[in-house]
């Protein structure tokens, strides 16, 4: 007996097609006048060594956060060297650099919004971690088109320890 073909919601399939015309359409078949992958990317990297790097501090954050804002802009007139479907390492970056702007953007939110130095996350102006206010996960999500911030506990099991890092 044969296995029944599987079947897709109607809501799913509308998502995939167009984020496929978003990648083939818009992004693929840009004029040539646009800006380039790695000029985007070099300027994504340079944001987030300067104003998000291991040690932190509200004042450089807030400096940052619109750079970061301004590379999303930016992105919507990035250009495609290559306009081949198949292979076209110039599309995977500009497609992995979509993605890294985004989460560039959630990183910057939830490390602005989190008035402490916990694990690699250091504030210059917030030394010291903060249990009391801050033992919770910050969950980062695109809502309207801007980020928004929610938290959840953390769940404390036997295995968990909590103390203090010192190095």
């Amino acid at each position: 007996m044969e296995a029944p073909a599987p079947t897709a919601d109607e809501k799913y399939i509308k998502i995939a097609q167009q984020e496929e015309s978003r990648i083939f359409d818009k992004l693929l078949h840009k004029e040539t006048n646009g800006i380039s992958v790695y000029e985007l990317k070099g300027r994504l990297q340079n944001t987030m060594e300067e104003h998000f790097g291991p040690f932190r501090h509200e004042t450089t954050m807030k400096e940052g956060i619109p750079k970061l804002l301004k590379i999303r802009e930016d992105f919507l007139r990035v250009r495609i060297d290559d306009g081949s479907r198949v292979y076209n390492q110039n599309l995977k970056d500009a497609l992995e650099l979509d993605g890294m702007i985004d989460v560039a953007l959630a990183l910057a939110y939830g490390a602005l919004a989190r008035q402490e130095s916990r694990g690699a996350h250091y504030r210059t102006d917030y030394p010291k971690r903060d249990d009391v206010n801050w033992l919770k996960h910050t969950l980062a999500y695109f809502s309207e088109g801007r980020i928004q911030l929610s938290y959840i506990p953390v769940r404390i099991t036997k295995w968990t320890k909590f103390e203090e890092r010192k190095y």
